[in-house]
């Protein structure tokens, strides 16, 4: 049985930061080498936390996200409009955040396959309680935490384009689609990761079918 990637609640101290991953996306272009990348924010003060301790550890989270791409994934990020760049971005995080993940694509995808587009602070709660259940050392993790946790996995998905609205007012989903470039390059090398659009299977096999074939057999 494969291993479960274990949460990993970083993001409570990086955001999605979409325009600083831009440019340690354009960086990584640039050097093709992280280790030269994390020198270089630290030597141009990149990130503008007054507290060293808070940069280092922004810029590990940052660059961890961005090294879960595969180089199919960088080959349309580098040649992508905008909007494939915040969506690749959010894929990179929703692959090192577990946590961002599963909400994704157990409540927002759930939602969207049955027209519901509202989507409540109470459906965290419940998706909450849920992964409380599914692993019970969740159980140590302090309300505030928790709230701090819901509260950037709302921001993340705003920033990125996939919500609309407040906490206190409620989100409107508001997904965008992904190119067929990206479509093309996540069914050849990453299925699973179509589901953080929350395609319908009968749209992710019929993809699949399209771009892989018989390839698989």
């Amino acid at each position: 049985m494969a291993i479960q990637q274990p949460y990993n609640f970083s993001l409570t101290g990086a955001y999605l930061m979409l325009p600083v991953c831009m440019d340690l996306a354009t960086m990584y272009e640039q050097l093709r080498d992280w280790t030269l990348v994390k020198e270089k924010v630290v030597a141009e003060k990149v990130l503008s936390g007054t507290r060293e301790a808070t940069n280092k550890k922004r810029l590990h989270v940052l660059t961890g996200r961005l090294e879960t791409l595969t180089p199919p994934e960088w080959e349309v990020y580098f040649d992508g409009t905008i909007e494939d760049q915040r969506q690749i971005i959010l894929l990179a995080t929703a692959r090192y955040h577990r946590i961002v993940r599963e909400f994704i694509v157990e409540v927002l995808r759930e939602k969207y396959i049955v027209f519901n587009n509202r989507v409540l602070d109470a459906d965290f709660e419940i998706f909450w309680r849920s992964k409380v259940a599914e692993t019970p050392q969740l159980e140590t993790i302090q309300e505030g935490t928790q709230r701090k946790i819901r509260n950037v996995i709302f921001s993340m998905l705003v920033e990125a384009g996939w919500l609309e609205g407040s906490v206190k007012q409620g989100f409107r989903l508001a997904l965008p689609m992904p190119s067929e470039r990206l479509i093309r390059t996540l069914a050849v090398n990453y299925p699973e990761g179509l589901l953080l659009f929350c395609l319908p299977d009968r749209d992710i096999k019929l993809y699949y079918q399209q771009y892989v074939g018989n390839q698989a057999t």
